[in-house]
């Protein structure tokens, strides 16, 4: 058993294996293995592993028999870790010769569970150079902190990283909340490290470079946006809705909770409203059109929270709008599903407002647009307690039946929106 345990999935990366594990090897701290997991590559990296194991008993190399992802690949690795502490490491990165010894110091000093570090970009390749100035997360010095408190600072301060090799885990943490990445989407990391750091009990974050990324043709970053772009950064954010419940279990039902994840679902449905706004042309009309009904409703959704302010004044007037400013609003509840509700959601995501849930009647159950949904008999707490005000901007067919909700509710809280 090692101390620690180096997670690395890999997948055609004969150019650039022999920089990631030659970065392990080097390390200052010793007592690590290697579990490196082949996703059927095609070219000659499962050959270079494997001369690797036959050289160095702490490598040890597993091979799956069908591509199946990064996410799988990781998955795998762990299932095979044996090591107290994990880190995960891509195949054509680098880390900085002390960072075993410096997160191994740390962590058995301060018993934490997850600690954070600052990267480094390079580039090898001249037709990405420009990617190396993608900006990187800068960190400062910190106490150890419980997971919501290290949410908040993250993403209040804009410093939250979504790349799974600028952390270092407890492994016993990570089996206890049994986490894993969910496999076949892109834009795995972001879901997953949401997790990995809300519900950590010791947390902190240190402001040196410990991780080199490689900017490289066909990486994630530099082969251009399709429709799993979208699709992994929206599930990620349902992530943080299935959550909610444990998270209160865990906090309590807070406005520094809510706050806090209202902030995070804002900036992340914001990086999917770039993707959108980016790409519209090439992701909605790849395949000749032809794109399955529910990425139909994913890309609506986007295109919804795809819009400026003043479009935003031109549907509620500027007077609301302004009103919604000032209020200092950063969450709402709507009502109902009709196409008043997707206007709604056109309009808060213009406003950068964040959507807690649809209130709809108990016959309605299903939501087009990803947005948990919630019946008169399982109103949130903070509806009920009217910290968060309810949008009422349902069609007159319905008037009376969301009426009646709020009146036997007690709902006082609410924005009466009229198109």
């Amino acid at each position: 058993m090692a101390k620690v345990s180096v997670l690395i999935p890999a997948y055609n990366v004969e150019q650039y294996i022999h920089d990631s594990i030659g970065s392990v090897m080097a390390q200052t701290f010793t007592d690590w293995e290697i579990v490196v997991v082949d996703d059927c590559s095609t070219d000659n990296t499962l050959a270079i592993l494997n001369e690797y194991a036959s050289k160095d008993s702490r490598i040890h190399v597993y091979a799956h028999e069908t591509n199946r992802g990064q996410s799988c690949g990781r998955n795998t690795a762990l299932s095979h870790a044996t090591g107290e502490y994990v880190y995960m490491l891509d195949a054509d990165d680098k880390i900085a010769s002390n960072l075993l010894q410096d997160m191994v110091e740390l962590f058995d000093a301060e018993n934490l569970d997850v600690a954070g570090f600052e990267t480094e970009n390079y580039c090898d390749d001249p037709r990405y150079d420009a990617n190396v100035k993608i900006k990187t997360v800068k960190y400062r010095e910190l106490p150890v902190m419980n997971g919501l408190e290290a949410l908040n600072y993250c993403v209040y301060e804009e410093s939250l990283s979504s790349s799974t090799p600028t952390y270092f885990m407890r492994k016993s943490y990570l089996d206890r909340i049994n986490l894993r990445f969910v496999e076949g989407i892109l834009h795995e990391d972001v879901g997953y490290l949401f997790e990995l750091i809300v519900r950590a009990d010791r947390v902190t974050f240190i402001p040196k470079i410990y991780f080199h990324r490689r900017i490289r043709m066909n990486s994630t970053m530099t082969r251009g946006f399709t429709d799993k772009n979208i699709e992994g950064y929206l599930r990620s954010v349902y992530r943080a809705y299935d959550l909610e419940e444990t998270l209160i279990q865990k906090y309590g039902d807070t406005d520094f909770l809510r706050k806090t994840l209202a902030k995070w679902r804002r900036d992340m449905f914001g990086r999917a409203r770039q993707l959108y706004l980016q790409s519209e042309e090439t992701i909605y009309y790849q395949n000749g059109g032809h794109v399955s009904p529910e990425m139909q409703r994913l890309f609506q959704t986007i295109k919804m929270l795809s819009v400026g302010e003043g479009q935003a004044k031109d549907v509620l007037g500027e007077d609301a709008v302004n009103t919604i400013r000032e209020s200092g609003i950063h969450e709402v509840y709507l009502m109902g599903l009709g196409q008043y509700t997707e206007r709604m959601i056109h309009i808060m995501g213009a406003l950068d407002v964040a959507i807690s849930g649809i209130i709809v009647p108990s016959s309605e159950r299903y939501s087009a647009f990803g947005i948990k949904l919630y019946t008169p008999d399982k109103f949130p707490a903070d509806l009920l307690e009217n910290k968060v005000p309810a949008v009422y901007s349902v069609s007159h067919y319905y008037d009376d039946v969301y009426s009646k909700i709020c009146e036997e509710c007690g709902l006082t809280n609410i924005i009466k929106v009229n198109f």
